[in-house]
């Protein structure tokens, strides 16, 4: 996210999310299969750059033939393009082994593309004509939310307090290492909902990377990440707040 950092440098932090005490397993709702169907998830924007403009934010999977898929985030602000993310790749394994595997992932801020891509186990920059070794398993910023969702969803991440994923994630300025914990149970307030429980998950670097996403995913929504908060730079932040879903 680090592009979209240098563009957006006067975005300022939201509100930290309020404490909540731990959710009863009697509220926790059946789940389903992760990444197996078509959908849209609507998001509403919150940060102080945007002031007086309506943001809008939504993330699309698309299943496709021969276990491909597509799927994308688009932020745009009063119907113009600020952030739009495209990624390409194959779905393999099932159950609690079930994964993504990118084979391409484009970027656009503000007009100004960027890309990386998985050829034979290898990370491609081209805009930059660089190659590296690309670690088995590699997500991207687009990818991950979909993956975390498929390992809550089938037990791969425990719902605890103490649980974590390892993840590699290749984005057009390298290959990063991050740690994504699990915090605990939330009441969050989204508008249109009410009060949802959400599990907080949070991302360490175990390596290089500044940018992060502290993610809140809802059981009661087949573990749809509520709210997406992206630390880009610093202070730089910006947060997504469910709105709805869609087709």
């Amino acid at each position: 996210m680090a592009a979209l950092g240098a563009a957006t440098s006067a975005w300022s932090a939201p509100h930290a999310a309020a404490p909540a005490p731990p959710v009863p397993a009697s509220q926790l709702a059946p789940v389903r299969p992760a990444f197996a169907q078509a959908g849209t998830w609507h998001y509403r924007v919150s940060t102080a750059y945007f002031a007086g403009s309506i943001a809008r934010a939504q993330m699309q999977f698309q299943p496709r033939p021969a276990q491909a898929y597509s799927a994308s985030l688009a932020v745009s602000v009063a119907g113009q393009n600020l952030l739009q993310m495209q990624t390409l790749g194959t779905r393999a394994g099932a159950g609690q082994a079930a994964y993504l595997l990118p084979s391409s992932f484009t970027e656009r801020v503000m007009g100004t593309r960027k890309e990386v891509r998985q050829e034979k186990g290898q990370a491609f920059f081209p805009e930059r004509n660089l190659r590296f070794a690309l670690p088995a398993q590699a997500t991207d910023s687009v990818s991950i939310h979909y993956q975390l969702q498929q390992w809550l969803a089938s037990g791969a991440l425990p719902a605890k307090a103490g649980a974590y994923r390892d993840v590699w994630l290749m984005r057009p300025e390298g290959i990063f290492h991050w740690r994504y914990a699990v915090q605990g149970m939330q009441i969050l307030d989204i508008e249109g909902l009410g009060k949802v429980p959400a599990l907080h998950l949070v991302p360490q670097p175990l390596g290089k990377g500044t940018a992060k996403s502290e993610l809140w995913f809802a059981p009661s929504l087949g573990w749809a990440p509520v709210r997406i908060r992206m630390q880009l730079l610093d202070k730089t932040w910006v947060e997504m707040n469910w709105l709805e879903t869609g087709k």
